[in-house]
């Protein structure tokens, strides 16, 4: 059985998120686990996610509202929240994304039940700008990497491993690779959160994450990798590139992020638009 008094920090920085931040807490207050504090920090925005979550951290005591007035990045923030967090464990989450009602029970007694492992993701379904469930991602049987808003872990481990801030974009593909020789990484197959991804911002993203990647890969000595290795992972990175901006230039981006190569979860395991108006709801 979980146990009820383990404190949980659950972190969102955010910018400019006002169109989205408001269903990503409202998903947290919904969860099953009651325990957590959450930590919503202002990355200097300049839209109106700042009055949104100071109107949250109002009516409920475990929700904390940070803000410096300044633009430091995700990275740094993410630093930051690991810093100041209260408890045991960290859960991370993106301000865009939704999660299911049961995700902080389900992994706070993963990590109980498995004291060896370090940190816990799970799989996701994929949801549109329009909350619509498009697909599923299954990330079962992964060891090496997570969809970054589902990870849960010790505080500690956190502490001890640091984002790397020269790495945005792909702080999290870099934090796992420095830390896989030293680290238990498991992933649930149950799907405990609502992934979003449309259209020309996730272009955006993937295009500056695979510049980053390429950044990561040239110091693949510190990772203990090969040439051969950094050559095969730039070169794809590459290739990717070129795909996206070729479907984003004939208008077709939203359907190339549909068909992106994720293993699908058996469509018994997936969550549904009443999973989803589960978390949303407001009582």
């Amino acid at each position: 059985m979980t146990n009820k008094n383990t404190f949980v920090t659950i972190a969102i920085p955010f910018y400019n998120s006002e169109l989205f931040l408001a269903d990503a807490i409202q998903s947290i207050i919904n969860q099953t686990y009651k325990n957590w504090e959450l930590l919503l920090i202002n990355d200097g925005c300049t839209d109106s996610s700042p009055e949104i979550a100071q109107q949250y951290s109002k009516t409920d005591e475990r929700i904390k509202y940070i803000s410096d007035g300044k633009n430091r990045g995700l990275v740094y923030r993410l630093n930051e929240s690991v810093q100041v967090a209260k408890g045991f464990y960290y859960a991370r989450m993106d301000s865009d994304d939704i999660i299911a009602i049961d995700r902080i029970e389900t992994q706070v007694m993963y990590l109980e039940q498995h004291p060896d492992v370090d940190i816990v993701g799970s799989s996701a379904m994929i949801i549109d700008d329009k909350n619509n469930i498009i697909r599923s991602a299954d990330m079962s049987g992964v060891s090496t990497g997570f969809i970054h808003p589902t990870v849960c872990g010790r505080t500690d481990w956190f502490r001890k491993n640091k984002y790397n801030e020269n790495c945005l974009r792909c702080e999290d593909f870099e934090l796992w690779l420095r830390t896989a020789g030293c680290s238990k990484f498991c992933n649930i197959k149950q799907p405990l959160l609502f992934y979003r991804e449309f259209g020309i911002p996730s272009l955006k993203k993937n295009l500056k994450t695979h510049q980053k990647q390429r950044y990561v890969f040239r110091r693949y000595k510190r990772y203990g990798k090969s040439f051969t290795w950094y050559i095969k992972s730039a070169a794809a990175t590459y290739v990717k590139d070129a795909v996206y901006l070729f479907f984003a230039a004939i208008g077709k981006t939203d359907y190339l992020i549909s068909k992106r190569r994720r293993k699908q979860l058996p469509k018994e395991l997936w969550l549904t638009e009443r999973d989803l108006a589960m978390s949303l709801k407001h009582t």
